[in-house]
């Protein structure tokens, strides 16, 4: 038997004694599969017989192995042929693992969609993977991707204009680029000019218990409305 370190080649050779000659079962030794990747099971697997011809009933049963094992995972790959009426079968056993980092993740939106105090930025990053959120390279803490999709909440105390990234690591720490930069720009919004009416202005005198005066007026729903005099 000749083994080696590197999956997916043929490293294992066996000799097994048939009364015509010897048969030669060469497989790999072992598998290292990155998750979420197909895997060619086959690559360098094969039978040959006495005359060094490959035999043509070679199997390779793979069903144990799909793509959506997670780390650290293992499996067993199920190699047989037969010959001469003789059944051989060995089996080689593989595990799963992350080691590749997340794709680089994006952002959708950063804007103050309903309040001039409240951002919101959304994007989209490997599900599971922490997202770190940093406003002109400053961390300003972190969300979870869920089904591939991140939303980042923060209310400003004060007017502030920045560039915004992100970055994804996965359970594994391994660590994705970080996005490409959206500069946000606060926009103060434009607000309907007010009206105003004295709802009791046929009175003659007002009074702040008695009679207090009573005003109304229209303008922007959430807007805060100053009384001057």
């Amino acid at each position: 038997i000749d083994e080696s370190s590197n999956p997916g080649t043929a490293v294992e050779n066996e000799l097994f004694s048939d009364n015509t000659g010897a048969l030669i079962f060469t497989t790999p030794s072992s598998f290292t599969v990155e998750q979420g990747q197909a895997f060619d099971f086959t690559a360098g697997a094969y039978a040959t017989d006495p005359s060094g011809n490959q035999i043509t009933s070679f199997n390779t049963d793979d069903s144990a192995y799909n793509i959506g094992l997670a780390h650290n995972a293992t499996f067993d790959i199920v190699y047989s042929f037969t010959y001469n009426a003789t059944p051989y079968t060995r089996t080689i056993s593989g595990v799963v693992e992350d080691t590749i980092a997340p794709t680089k993740p994006t952002i959708t939106s950063a804007n103050f969609p309903s309040n001039i105090n409240d951002f919101v930025a959304t994007g989209n990053a490997e599900d599971g993977s922490t997202v770190e959120i940093f406003f002109d390279g400053v961390s300003q803490g972190t969300v979870t991707s869920v089904g591939g999709t991140w939303t980042f909440n923060k209310t400003f105390s004060f007017l502030q204009t920045f560039d915004i990234t992100v970055q994804a690591t996965d359970a594994q720490n391994n660590v994705s680029e970080e996005s490409d930069a959206t500069p946000v720009v606060y926009s103060p919004p434009t607000l309907t000019r007010p009206t105003l009416s004295i709802d009791n202005a046929t009175a003659a005198t007002w009074t702040n218990q008695g009679n207090p005066i009573q005003i109304s007026g229209t303008t922007d729903a959430g807007s805060a409305i100053v009384i001057k005099d």
